[in-house]
């Protein structure tokens, strides 16, 4: 009984070992997706922030410009 007793505490040691492993590894893995996911959206924020007076320039002369012109002939 005793050399059961002491497999079995040495399997639940194993256990617990390895899910401690596992919740490290995951707490790991889950701050570099953080980090990803954080950095990702200081870039798009970044972008919107270049993009944004470009895209207000556009809109105010977009009523200058014809939608639709006519193809130019290459030919002349």
């Amino acid at each position: 009984m005793n050399e059961i007793r002491r497999a079995s505490d040495e399997i639940k040691r194993e256990i617990t070992k390895e899910t401690k492993n596992i919740e490290k590894e995951m707490d790991v893995k889950g701050s570099v997706l953080n980090d990803l996911k954080k950095s990702s959206e200081e870039i798009k924020k970044d972008f919107e922030d270049v993009a944004k007076p470009l895209n207000d320039g556009y809109d105010e002369t977009a009523g200058d410009v014809p939608k639709s012109s006519p193809p130019k002939d290459p030919e002349g």
